[in-house]
């Protein structure tokens, strides 16, 4: 089993992440036996808009994308403050190279149009920054959660559970690429 089979980076705003949305993916993931790093752009305790208090275990740049399945990214009114972090992008970017999970829910799939992530790609939004996710050449669905690939991105705190359930499928989905695309590879060894 692989260093990053166990453990999942959520990314959360030091100070105004929606509280909905990081905890209630965090307990369906624990749920099933996986880990949550809690990453933020500073360290200690990250407080949410409506005062949920989390442990910051790393700063979110420090994330190195094969220790684990997913990066999932916080929203709330707190979320602006990664809208241009290069050292975010740069980092969501290497997520998506190695092919794994990238979601973003409420406001924050504008970070992945900041970081150049959803051109061409459906996504949905808090329907306030529907403009900037189009600026970023995405294609706003309007949906509660949407699905494209390995990016899983939802409108808000009310998709929040859906929004978790979709990141286990596509985190399941991935692995089963990866084995796969191993299989394959150790078959064309044999010829």
């Amino acid at each position: 089993m692989s260093h990053d089979s166990r453990k999942i980076a959520m990314v959360v705003a030091h100070s105004g992440f929606g509280d909905e949305e990081f905890l209630i993916p965090k307990g369906i993931f624990e749920s099933v036996g996986l880990r949550v790093i809690a990453a933020s752009n500073d360290h200690g305790e990250a407080v949410g808009k409506y005062g949920a208090v989390v442990q910051v275990d790393t700063i979110a740049s420090h994330l190195h994308p094969h220790d684990y399945l997913a990066i999932v990214l916080v929203g709330g009114p707190g979320v602006a403050v990664f809208y241009n972090d290069g050292g975010l992008f740069r980092i969501l970017q290497d997520f998506m190279l190695q092919r794994k999970v990238v979601a973003a829910i409420c406001s924050a799939p504008v970070v992945l149009a900041n970081a150049g992530l959803v051109a061409d790609r459906k996504v949905t939004v808090f329907a306030d920054d529907k403009d900037s996710v189009e600026a970023g050449g995405a294609y706003y669905t309007g949906r509660t959660v949407e699905v494209d690939g390995q990016i899983v991105t939802a409108n808000g705190p009310g998709a929040a559970k859906e929004f978790a359930e979709e990141i286990l499928k596509a985190i399941d989905w991935q692995r089963k690429g990866h084995e796969i695309r191993s299989s394959l590879r150790q078959q064309r060894k044999r010829f």
